[in-house]
């Protein structure tokens, strides 16, 4: 499986500027079922509790280390699952054209 960090490296949006692969990528958006939505808002749920809890607790080092650590996990474990939830999506309507 391919991880995909970067809407340039989605087949389906190869060529496109990044206003199109912006409007192509709301658009899957909008198709998502009920259980991908919920699987992706608990996963960045699960991201960023963390770090609010340590806010919190008034605990500034932690409060950092989890901020930082709650970006990271963002671009490297959220953005290519979403990317693969949206793929089919994307890949659905590029072969309905053709």
């Amino acid at each position: 499986m391919k991880f995909i960090f970067s809407t340039k490296q989605i087949p389906a949006l190869s060529g496109l500027t990044l206003r199109e692969r912006a409007e192509k990528l709301h658009k899957a958006q909008t198709k998502l079922t009920v259980p991908e939505k919920l699987t992706l808002n608990l996963l960045k749920l699960c991201m960023l509790i963390p770090a609010f809890f340590y806010i919190a607790n008034q605990k500034v080092l932690f409060s950092i280390i989890f901020g930082i650590l709650s970006l990271l996990s963002y671009f490297i474990i959220f953005l290519p699952i979403k990317f693969s939830f949206l793929n089919k999506y994307l890949i659905e309507k590029s072969d309905k054209k053709n």
